[in-house]
């Protein structure tokens, strides 16, 4: 029996370092790693350049209008000191929710007849009659908000009590103290298919009138050149000979 051992020790010596060699194949040979990316970043061999508009850019730029600043205004703009007093009223106005009523250029325009007179054709109100105008222009903010008017420019809002009498403005205009504003609906001369739009326009504006103007102190002048007057200076409403027997809204 000792020898029998003897002979066997060898083979299960053999046997045992076979069963040994998965561990040591995993010594001698170790899994191969996945190798490392790297990732390079790149810079900028110069600085990103952010194009700014001026301000007074930015002020028609971010309307929802359609209708690009005339050449007249880009001219008057750039003249003196008007930018800087455009971009004070804009932003007051921005700040009091009151610039969605239509475009800067067109809330600056004087009167109609500012050429006759011999004036310019925008003007910026003095900061203590800024706050005349707020409540004006909500109601027109509204009155588009509610799809009551649509299409329409403002033609005419604060002017000098001389350039008023100049343009045959009443005596007791509320222009003179930048609470009221004239605007047209539609085109200037309009078509047959447009006149019709436009009476239903201002039948709409009559019920507004007729349901809110009272609260909300406004008035409403229709006058023979299509033209259409608001303010928040008094309940009434008027028209072509001013007076509220020419009116087409019944009280």
């Amino acid at each position: 029996m000792l020898q029998q051992t003897k002979a066997g020790f060898p083979q299960l010596r053999w046997l045992f370092l076979l069963s040994l060699m998965p561990l040591l194949g995993s010594c001698i040979n170790p899994p191969a790693k996945k190798p490392l990316v790297h990732t390079q970043v790149t810079r900028p061999t110069q600085p990103l350049k952010i194009n700014k508009l001026p301000p007074e850019l930015m002020i028609e730029q971010n309307t929802h209008w359609h209708r690009a600043p005339p050449s007249s205004y880009n001219q008057w703009l750039n003249e003196g000191s008007h930018k800087q007093q455009v971009n004070r009223y804009h932003n007051y106005l921005i700040r009091h929710d009151a610039s969605r009523a239509a475009p800067m250029f067109e809330l600056l325009k004087s009167a109609r007849d500012w050429e006759r007179c011999g004036r310019e054709p925008y003007a910026v109100p003095s900061s203590e009659l800024w706050d005349n105008l707020l409540p004006t222009l909500k109601v027109l903010q509204q009155l588009q908000d509610q799809k009551i008017l649509d299409d329409i420019e403002v033609t005419s809002v604060y002017r000098d009590a001389e350039l008023n009498q100049c343009a045959n403005g009443s005596p007791g205009s509320k222009h003179v103290h930048n609470s009221a504003l004239d605007f047209r609906i539609g085109s200037e001369n309009p078509d047959i298919g447009e006149l019709e739009k436009i009476a239903r326009a201002k039948y709409q504006l009559c019920r507004y009138w007729q349901n809110n103007g009272q609260r909300l102190n406004m008035g409403l002048g229709l006058y023979a050149s299509g033209q259409i007057h608001i303010d928040t200076q008094g309940f009434r409403t008027w028209g072509p000979d001013h007076t509220h027997n020419s009116s087409i809204c019944p009280s």
